[in-house]
């Protein structure tokens, strides 16, 4: 019997139920036919500019990615590493971090290149990455501390923790049980580093930065990437007459917490997570909840438009490039 893939199944089973979880309390607690008429009554131009954003984002991300393949002296082309981007986003709005695996056995597949090597660059990316959200939560915590302090006062710790903590400390037994669990994750992370050649993988994807001759640019390149994160949040708030007049820090705000539902591996693009907590966060800045709602959804699903929209234009390139190489070699 294999363990580790049963674990994987529960694991994936667990986040797939809070989502369901998280999004069944956001329906419950709305009154739909307000959020449906605020929906109805949105300047959806505003998605002209999200999608320009959007369209950014994907262009900076493969050109960051070429960078650090480059450095490890590795080619790749800007279509292939464009195509493999979009195209992990999709899969992971399905199953999350799949993707990042298919953008690595994508460039193998397509251009030769090591998966040891890619794995390492793309580890290196997600370190970034993780850096880049924590420096934007402390910046959130000092800009932001009161609204910070009351959103997860209220909808974190009273609404889950709270009542967790005191359910465990009057049942020892369920103490004893999380203890095995968590006995069993360390176990399991173990297997797993040494599965997927974690340390090597990461000492490679290290010494592309080291190597990198362009660190000015790959640091632009990460600080554009998450100034377009911070945009997509932002110029949504033009959507609704209601949100228009939110500020620039509460547009920090929910970027951040909006971010952090996001990278909850829950498939869907942290569906449900990310409708509750950025629905919770708006009411903070006296935005009626029936919009903080529909805002929620309209962000979460203009994002997960353009994710298909992409890897619609990835396969019909794929399907061009094919057709037109057959073409030429027929013609000569």
């Amino acid at each position: 019997m294999n363990y580790i893939k049963i674990f994987n199944a529960l694991v994936f089973l667990l986040f797939v139920f809070l989502g369901i979880y998280l999004l069944y309390t956001f329906i419950g607690s709305s009154d739909w036919e307000e959020v449906k008429r605020n929906i109805s009554t949105a300047d959806f131009t505003v998605a002209w500019a999200a999608l320009a954003v959007s369209v950014l984002v994907y262009v900076i991300r493969t050109l960051r990615w070429n960078l650090l393949l480059n450095a490890a002296g590795q080619k790749t082309t800007f279509a292939n590493t464009f195509i493999a981007t979009a195209f992990a986003y999709g899969i992971s709005f399905f199953v999350p971090r799949l993707g990042e695996v298919y953008r690595c056995t994508w460039q193998k597949a397509n251009q030769q290149i090591p998966l040891t090597v890619s794995l390492g660059t793309l580890l290196l990316e997600r370190l970034v990455d993780i850096l880049m959200l924590l420096l934007l939560i402390v910046f959130t915590i000092i800009l932001q501390y009161d609204k910070v302090y009351s959103f997860f006062y209220h909808n974190i710790w009273k609404a889950g923790f709270e009542n967790t903590f005191d359910t465990l400390y009057n049942n020892w037994y369920w103490v004893a049980v999380a203890g095995i669990v968590l006995l069993f994750v360390i176990y399991y992370s173990y297997i797993k580093l040494i599965k997927y050649k974690f340390f090597a993988n990461f000492v490679s994807g290290l010494k592309s930065i080291i190597a990198l001759k362009q660190k000015v640019r790959f640091i632009l390149y990460t600080i554009i990437i998450w100034v377009c994160y911070y945009m997509l949040t932002y110029c949504w708030f033009y959507i609704f007459p209601e949100t228009a007049s939110l500020t620039l820090l509460a547009g920090l705000t929910i970027c951040t917490i909006g971010t952090i539902g996001r990278s909850i591996p829950i498939s869907g693009g942290g569906m449900g997570a990310y409708h509750y907590l950025v629905g919770a966060a708006l009411v903070l800045y006296n935005v009626p909840s029936s919009y903080g709602k529909a805002l929620a959804m309209i962000i979460h699903g203009g994002q997960t438009v353009f994710t298909f929209l992409m890897c619609f234009a990835g396969a019909v390139y794929l399907l061009y490039r094919r057709f037109f190489s057959n073409h030429r070699v027929k013609n000569f």
